[in-house]
This record gives structure tokens, sequence and C-alpha cells, in this order.
């Protein structure tokens, strides 16, 4: 059965109902089916949908195991980020790339906390390893934007973004950065043309208020 419970919450999951899938692994879980591959991937969907210390309970005995799974890795990594424990994260993105230094997503993920540690020097390097390891990396292309707005090179932003939402449409925080910095740089244009996709996109479960904003925002570009 956990195979297919397996397969439902990450049809969930990508029809932007994270709620259900996390719902359909919980019943699992309860209704008996209590593999490791099935609590791994609940931890996982915690952590990226905002319930850090559930997903750190869940993931956390990983550390101990001799040859953890290293998408559960990463998903502790993300919870520890998001619980402020950044010297945690940072210390589980690195034992992945000990036993995958090629592993382009912990490079992503180390660039996303030194960017939240305001260390652009890191970050700028942290991403163009993950680049350097898969040039289609939709969120190193975004962090690495976010790395050239924040040195003030807007150009340089918008050029790794529009690459970021080339290839992965799904790149929610991409388009709306994009919307904002063309519209401070006047492209009102190239502003409604991300801003009306991040509207008809993006899911309301993560990202209401923000396409509130940009609702009222386009309605005053109609003016």
């Amino acid at each position: 059965m956990s195979a297919s419970q397996l397969h439902a919450a990450y049809l969930e999951w990508e029809l932007g109902n994270p709620a259900g899938a996390i719902d359909t692994l919980r019943q699992a879980l309860r209704s008996g089916a209590d593999a490791p591959d099935v609590r791994i991937q609940l931890g996982i969907y915690l952590a990226e949908a905002g319930s850090p210390q559930e997903a750190a309970r869940l993931l956390g005995p990983l550390q101990a195991e001799v040859f953890p799974d290293l998408d559960g890795l990463s998903g502790l990594g993300i919870a520890f980020d998001h619980l402020g424990r950044q010297g945690d994260a940072l210390a589980v993105f690195d034992r992945i790339l000990q036993f995958d230094p090629n592993n382009a997503t912990a490079y992503q993920n180390k660039g996303t906390v030194y960017l939240e540690q305001r260390s652009l020097p890191a970050a700028r390097e942290a991403f163009a390893r993950a680049l350097q390891r898969d040039p289609d990396l939709p969120g190193a292309l975004n962090g690495l934007g976010v790395v050239e707005q924040k040195s003030g090179n807007p150009s340089g932003a918008i050029a790794a973004w529009k690459r970021a939402v080339e290839v992965d449409h799904r790149q929610f925080d991409t388009l709306f950065n994009l919307g904002v910095t063309l519209l401070e740089m006047g492209d009102r244009a190239g502003a409604r043309q991300y801003f009306e996709r991040f509207v008809a996109t993006a899911p309301p479960v993560f990202y209401r208020k923000d396409i509130e904003q940009v609702t009222a925002t386009l309605q005053r570009l109609d003016r």
C-alpha cells in the first residue's frame, strides 16, 4: 500500500494541495504502513510546507544512520533552516556532499542559508557550484538572481530569473521577483507579463497574500 499512497501524496503535492499530500501520508502511517519511505516523504513535505518542528522530529533519526537517505537529509536541513538553526542546516548539507560531492541541490540549499545570513559572496559561490553541476537548477538560478539584485546588478538578476522560469514554470517566487524588479526599472509591460503568470499559477495556499498584492498592482497598472 505504501507505494500507492506515496504516489497519491505526490499527485496531491504537484496539484498544489500540500495539506492533502500530508494527510494522505499521515493516514498511511495510521493504517500501519510505517515504511521508512513514507515517514521520510512526510518529513520532507512538512519541512517544505511550514511545519519544521515536526519535520525535524521525523527526519532527525537519519543523522544516526551510516548510510542515510539523502533526500530525507535534505529535508532535515531545510527544517533546521526554517527553525533558525542555520549552523545545523549547513552541517547537514555538508554531510550530503560528503556522500555525493556533485549534489547540486545541497549546494543550492547552502546558498539559500548563506543568503539568509546576508553573506553574499558565500551564497554566490554556493549557487555557482550548484549550477556547475546542474545548469538548469531553477532554485539556484533564482538564488543567484537574488544575489545579483542585492549586489546592485538588476540586469544580471533578471537574466538569471528569466532562465529559472524558462526551465520551471512553477518558480513562483521568481515570477514575483521578476515582476517587482521590472516594474522598478520602468518596464510596465514586462512586469505585467510576469505578474499575470504569477496570479494565474501560484498556489493560494502558499501565496495568498502575494497574489492579493500583485492583483492590486495589476489593477493600478490598468489605470
